[in-house]
């Protein structure tokens, strides 16, 4: 059995901890969520928006996450973007920026519709408000053929990675399966989002990631890493004093060229109040491969705070 390393850092307990850069210490976070029905064998996308806080130009999404009722897969989860425009320094400039969160997900069953939720984490108390932005950083899209594994981590030119996403390609109703997503998280070593992503799906898939970049907030962003230790894959990693949660990620075994084990599916990232996030990786079949994994890893996105 082949399993990918997951962690190079310092245990802290059952918590790791990664430094990711520099993001001021005051704001606050709200949570915004929405949720729709998908219908069995389909496809669905539920889209919610932060709303524009007075003397800002634009909202803050710091963050996203879903809730997907088994069947269901998720294939997407990435900001919903504006181009708006900034007067820095005395000049105009337009950016790309993070207003909301949009999910979609594959309902694979044959008999029952599914619920989908999303959910956007909006920042307010920006010291300089009109100056202060969200901006996305995508790579072009990779594509990945079947039975490939990739990882590849779009990095900030300008401000402090905060949170990612992805997005890979269900081209129709038919497609048997979404491209997996291994490993979504912030890189401890660089101001960059990572992904990791496995195609078993029987033909190539194009896959995009996505950094997302807090400009004009000075501090640190960091997250935090915890064991799914219990029977249901749950964890709820929490940031530590003097930070926000601002939202989630995880890091599930991957097993290659006819391995055996167990292949959870990530069904929920969700905020769960300032200080900490819940992610469930659903062990799949616990009769024939007992949980709890230790291999499957939550984190939780956080930023500095008062």
């Amino acid at each position: 059995m082949r399993t990918r390393s997951l962690f190079v850092s310092s245990l802290l307990g059952m918590a790791l901890l990664g430094l990711a850069g520099s993001a001021n210490a005051a704001g606050k976070i709200t949570t915004v969520s929405k949720s729709i029905t998908v219908k069995k064998q389909s496809n669905g996308t539920v889209t919610v928006s932060c709303s524009t806080p007075s003397g800002y130009v634009a909202p803050l999404a710091v963050g996203g996450g879903f809730q997907a009722a088994l069947p269901l897969e998720v294939y997407r989860s990435r900001a919903v973007t504006a181009s708006k425009t900034y007067t820095i320094n005395g000049k105009k400039v337009t950016k790309t920026v993070a207003i909301g969160w949009e999910v979609a997900a594959r309902n694979h069953s044959y008999s029952a519709s599914a619920t989908l939720g999303v959910s956007v984490q909006c920042l307010t108390g920006a010291p300089s408000p009109k100056t202060t932005y969200v901006q996305q950083v995508a790579t072009s899209s990779t594509t990945v053929v079947n039975g490939q594994s990739l990882g590849w981590a779009p990095a900030c030119s300008t401000g402090v990675a905060i949170a990612g996403g992805f997005t890979g390609d269900v081209s129709s109703n038919t497609d048997p399966a979404a491209v997996r997503v291994y490993i979504n998280e912030l890189l401890v070593d660089g101001n960059q989002h990572y992904i990791q992503v496995d195609n078993e799906t029987g033909g190539s898939k194009k896959v995009t990631a996505y950094t997302y970049c807090l400009n004009g907030w000075s501090g640190t962003s960091a997250w935090v890493g915890v064991q799914a230790l219990s029977v249901e894959g749950i964890t709820q990693p929490g940031c530590y004093t003097g930070t926000i949660a601002a939202g989630g990620g995880w890091q599930i075994p991957q097993y290659l060229d006819g391995d055996v084990g167990p292949n959870p599916t990530v069904i929920q990232v969700t905020r769960l109040d300032n200080t900490s996030v819940a992610v469930d990786m659903d062990p799949g079949a616990p009769d024939v491969y007992p949980p709890p994994d230790p291999t499957s890893w939550g984190l939780a996105n956080c930023i500095s705070a008062p």
